[in-house]
């Protein structure tokens, strides 16, 4: 224990106990950014733009229609609409999830043991609706969040 100020004590303001907790799904429960790292690399060089990793780093933890508007916007393509781009993105995602997907180590343990003791869990992302899914079919997680946002 370390010497700092102890909460409700003379001076110190109270801490409420907490009665949920929320899990960011994207690094948290799963790590998807190679998923991510693939779907977008793929879709993007079918219409032209070739990303490095420097490239592509900025961009991490985007939402994916942010993304593709940004490659739109400094290198223009034709043929395939910025729609078709993320939906081919999150398609691959999604599959990629499916087929290989793991969560990470505890994660169902900490959703757990928060119900355990009373608490309700929450779920947020930034990815669209068919990820989330996809990752809360890997093991029911479904049923273990009372908010999926």
């Amino acid at each position: 224990m370390g010497n700092g100020p102890v909460a409700g004590a003379p001076g110190v303001p109270s801490v409420a106990p907490f009665r949920a907790a929320i899990f960011d799904m994207d690094g948290v429960l799963i790590d998807s950014e190679p998923f991510w790292h693939e779907a977008e690399t793929g879709a993007f060089g079918r219409v032209g733009i070739s990303l490095t990793s420097d490239q592509w780093a900025p961009t991490m933890g985007m939402p994916v229609n942010e993304v593709v508007d940004l490659w739109y916007r400094r290198h223009p393509w034709r043929g395939t609409t910025r729609q078709q781009v993320q939906d081919a993105i999150v398609d691959q995602v999604v599959e990629r999830i499916r087929t290989c997907g793991a969560l990470g180590d505890g994660a169902i343990e900490a959703v757990d043991f928060l119900r355990h003791k009373g608490l309700m869990a929450a779920l947020a992302s930034s990815s669209p609706y068919r990820v989330i899914r996809a990752v809360l079919d890997l093991t029911a997680l479904a049923d273990r969040f009372q908010v999926v946002h």
